[in-house]
């Protein structure tokens, strides 16, 4: 829900300065921008124009304010210890802190910080995430690129709630407890291997249905290695689903 952000008057007080409402007008059109890029990708819907809108933004931001990731380093010297402290500003994302997709925003360029200048990353001309459920067949696919044997299981049962289950014979997880954290993957990420979103995307879409989505290592319920992924869906009870008499 939009909020009024208050205008602050000088160097102290509350609000945000003129500049950092400024700053905050321009990274909106590329938040929703990269929303609907995704949007159009999860569900298999042309996307090409979308990326066209979204690197017209960016490029917009890019001429008034420079890089999103534009980075100030400053460096403190504690004179007793002799130890210095490196400390990195982002004031072109400062004043955006409290959008849920500040970060999903930051990730889209290629920033150096040497040169202070950023590049369009891969959501400008590739497509980065797969439509719903496919991630976690890719994924399982992906990560038994090195394996000996390479084993992919899928299975779909209905007792007591609809359930899918997906297997493979890679690796594992190396940190189950971040599987589903937004950008975190196996894999490169940027680097043609997508941005690290497609598990995180399916993790909100199966919630947004009422369901869970699990993954863990097969080890750890007593089977062979590799990764087992889980989807538990609510059972339909709308009108002519199994079991429910129409009124």
């Amino acid at each position: 829900k939009p909020a009024s952000v208050p205008l602050r008057k000088g160097r102290s007080g509350e609000g945000f300065s003129e500049k950092q409402i400024n700053i905050v007008k321009k990274l909106i059109p590329i938040r929703d921008a990269v929303r609907a890029v995704l949007k159009a990708q999860e569900t298999d819907q042309p996307w090409r124009d979308l990326q066209v809108k979204l690197r017209i933004a960016w490029s917009s931001f890019v001429r008034d304010f420079g890089p999103i990731n534009h980075t100030r380093v400053s460096i403190a010297e504690n004179h007793e210890t002799g130890e210095t402290r490196e400390t990195h500003r982002r004031p072109n994302l400062q004043p955006f802190l409290d959008d849920p997709d500040c970060w999903l925003v930051a990730s889209i360029e290629t920033y150096d910080l040497d040169t202070d200048t950023a590049k369009p990353g891969p959501i400008f001309s590739e497509r980065v995430i797969a439509p719903r459920v496919a991630p976690v067949i890719t994924n399982a696919a992906d990560a038994m690129s090195g394996a000996g044997e390479r084993r992919l299981g899928l299975s779909v049962s209905g007792d007591p709630v609809p359930t899918i289950r997906v297997t493979d014979t890679g690796p594992g997880i190396a940190q189950p407890e971040r599987i589903f954290d937004p950008f975190y993957s196996t894999k490169e990420v940027g680097a043609g291997e997508g941005m690290g979103l497609g598990l995180s995307i399916s993790y909100g879409l199966v919630q947004s249905f009422g369901g869970v989505i699990r993954g863990r290592n097969r080890a750890e319920a007593g089977g062979p290695h590799g990764a087992e992924f889980t989807v538990e869906l609510e059972p339909w009870r709308g009108k002519g689903a199994p079991g429910v008499v129409d009124p």
